[in-house]
């Protein structure tokens, strides 16, 4: 006979189920399959199968279903999210010794209560202009401030008995990514906020925009760190600064420079012995950069005007952002021959200027995620849950 792990509202959670969503947690996040690592994940692994139950039940009492189409295509971001080729994701997992149904029953609760957020929230969210403004203001304030891109892991605390409990498993998931746990897969197995389903991914915002618990926190943080716990209304918060840019938001592939460049052919001379010539004799600064090149055998040189980083060919564009202005980059092989090239200006896309209907977007976000909690939080409280 088989196991049960929970009753919620009459539905069963087997204990297959169970072991089935633990082995899909830690195979995902990098943790080793030992007996102490599947004890430390079952309370959160059987949280979060009674919380799909909850969510799935709630959906079906509205009338909402996820078709298979849409199972597909979330499938499908599982996929380009692991970077995996497409329709390999399957294969993946077997590899990796999980059941593909544990993660399609994750995704399709993930989407049902996308569709009961949308029908039950969205309708009652209201954003006054007055909010609007204020948060123009705020952000028009912060002009000089850089743009920070975070991802979260938010943990909540419904009531003061779990505050403990709860803070411990924070401090755990902490713990895991300083261990080299994948933050991305951490946040979507075990994040309760909206965000999981993107890997905690918040997007682009500046840090005057955060809960004031937050701001100082990820103010804090350098690129790839990760901050301890942080309590904050609703629960605990893991914050990750993915990066950071300067003021305006502008996309960096917008930056525009001015590149000087040098083809030597490729003849009877070995490459390696023409990248030490080039180099020798190229390495002279802007100035001097075509003279120089035209003053090498089998060369040809060419000036620029301002073009795109993002329309140079891959192999220029990553040394064309960063390099100093001025200095040699690296040699780039080509049908005709060894190219060197050296950036002799940039120019950064425009500041962007706060745009009313992304603030809307963003603010209805953030209340709609609120309320999202609120109406789990709600259905919780209202079920019969019986853990076994």
């Amino acid at each position: 006979m088989q196991r049960i792990a929970a009753i919620v509202n009459d539905e069963i959670v087997s204990g297959f189920d169970l072991e089935r969503r633990i082995d899909l947690m830690l195979v995902s996040t990098g943790q080793p399959n030992s007996q102490e690592a599947r004890r430390r994940v079952r309370r959160d692994a059987l949280r979060a199968l009674v919380d799909e139950k909850l969510q799935t039940q709630e959906a079906r009492r509205l009338k909402l279903r996820v078709s298979e189409d849409e199972l597909r295509q979330g499938l499908g971001l599982i996929e380009r999210q692991n970077r995996l080729p497409e329709g390999q994701l399957g294969a993946f997992l077997r590899q990796s010794g999980i059941d593909q149904e544990a993660l399609k029953q994750q995704i399709t609760a993930d989407l049902a209560w996308g569709k009961v957020v949308r029908r039950r929230l969205t309708p009652t969210v209201s954003i006054s202009d007055e909010e609007v403004d204020e948060a123009l203001q705020r952000i028009k304030a912060a002009v000089d401030e850089p743009e920070v891109r975070i991802s979260e892991i938010f943990l909540p605390v419904d009531s003061a008995d779990q505050e403990e409990d709860t803070a411990r498993d924070a401090q755990r998931l902490f713990e895991d990514v300083r261990a080299g746990a994948p933050f991305a897969a951490l946040a979507r197995q075990f994040s309760r906020a909206p965000t999981a389903a993107t890997g905690g991914d918040i997007g682009w915002m500046r840090p005057s925009q955060l809960a004031e618990e937050l701001e100082p926190v990820v103010r804090g943080l350098q690129p790839g760190e990760t901050s301890e716990p942080v309590r904050a209304s609703g629960g605990f918060y893991v914050l990750q600064l993915r990066q950071r840019r300067n003021p305006g938001g502008g996309d960096p592939m917008d930056t525009r420079v001015r590149l000087l460049r040098a083809t030597l052919a490729l003849r009877s001379e070995a490459p390696a012995a023409v990248e030490r010539r080039g180099r020798a004799a190229l390495d002279v600064g802007c100035e001097s950069f075509l003279a120089a090149a035209r003053g090498l055998a089998e060369a040809s040189a060419s000036d620029s005007e301002p073009t795109r980083i993002g329309d140079l060919a891959p192999a220029v564009r990553d040394a064309a952002a960063t390099l100093p202005l001025g200095r040699l980059g690296p040699s780039v092989r080509t049908p005709d021959g060894l190219l060197f090239f050296m950036v002799c200006a940039r120019e950064a896309p425009p500041a962007a200027e706060p745009v009313r209907e992304q603030v809307l977007e963003g603010l209805t976000r953030r209340k709609l995620a609120m309320l999202a909690q609120r109406y789990l939080r709600d259905l919780r409280r209202s079920a019969v849950v019986e853990l076994r």
